[in-house]
């Protein structure tokens, strides 16, 4: 879980308390009751690795990797950590990302192979969603309203990410 901020209204958390922006969670059931266990608390507080405006995050277990999105200007950026709150030194960088980076999905293969799925949110209807190859994070294709009329509608909800996997837009790798 991320502790977004709103800069406009807060202001960025001061540099010493960047290394508390993710909370890690365990979640079980025992009968009717959910239980809880704060596990963990992280970001970094200086170099590539820090965190300023968070919200979207998503963990893959198979390949060690948590990606959370940087929705700050200066940034516009989704770093990636480990799955024990570790930066790993990648980022997948702003060059992709004209606006914030905002929901992420994963598509993924039962050989391991599969696709992230980010959106490039803009305040229009021309919402643009990144797909990069699932282990090298390389950059594999761009979707975008205008070049999908039959999609548009769907293309200017963010959430609708989660559409593509769901309706089969993308072929498998």
């Amino acid at each position: 879980m991320t502790d977004n901020s709103d800069p406009a209204l807060e202001g960025y958390p001061p540099q010493g308390e960047l290394d508390e922006r993710v909370h890690h969670f365990r979640f079980s059931l025992a009968g009717d009751s959910l239980q809880s266990e704060h596990v963990n608390l992280f970001g970094d507080i200086s170099g590539e690795g820090v965190l300023h405006k968070v919200e979207s995050i998503y963990a893959d277990p198979a390949h060690n990797r948590l990606l959370i999105a940087d929705e700050a200007f200066n940034q516009r950026s989704v770093k990636v950590y480990d799955l024990a709150g570790n930066f790993t030194g990648e980022v997948i960088p702003s060059q992709y990302f004209t606006s914030e980076p905002e929901g992420i999905a994963l598509y993924s293969c039962p050989d391991g192979s599969g696709y992230w799925i980010m959106t490039d949110q803009h305040e229009s209807d021309d919402n643009k969603f990144q797909v990069f190859d699932r282990q090298t994070l390389d950059l594999s294709r761009h979707l975008q309203g205008r070049d999908h009329p039959q999609y548009r509608r769907h293309l200017a909800d963010t959430i609708f990410v989660w559409g593509f996997l769901t309706r089969g837009f993308l072929p498998g790798p």
